[in-house]
């Protein structure tokens, strides 16, 4: 958990290849695209999903998030229980459902 978009890259950079990123695109300091810009530049977090997780639906910066490399563009509700339960789709599709090249299942069928 970051409080800006600097601390954010700075908690991205120490730790080893998270598992997957939840990006608001409205940070204070750096914005969310900044930060996706700057992970994108990063070899060790260009693979990362970030899930860009936002109050926005400007087009524009659903298309600059996607021409970036986000792996989706979420609308955050504004509502604490419709919010909890798109956090909670998120997080279970993204580090449960979905399989990637990292995933330990996926290694051990192959």
């Amino acid at each position: 958990m970051a409080r800006n978009g600097e601390e954010a890259l700075q908690v991205l950079r120490k730790r080893h290849s998270p598992a997957l990123v939840l990006l608001d695109l409205k940070l204070p300091r750096l914005s969310g695209v900044d930060v996706l810009m700057a992970m994108k530049d990063d070899c060790r977090l260009r693979t990362v999903p970030v899930v860009v997780l936002t109050s926005s639906v400007e087009m524009t910066d659903v298309g600059a998030c996607y021409d970036l490399g986000c792996s989706a563009f979420v609308r955050k509700p504004i509502d604490y229980d419709q919010f909890m339960s798109v956090f909670s789709s998120t997080l279970g599709f993204w580090l449960g459902t979905n399989l990637t090249l990292c995933t330990p299942a996926a290694v051990a069928s192959d």
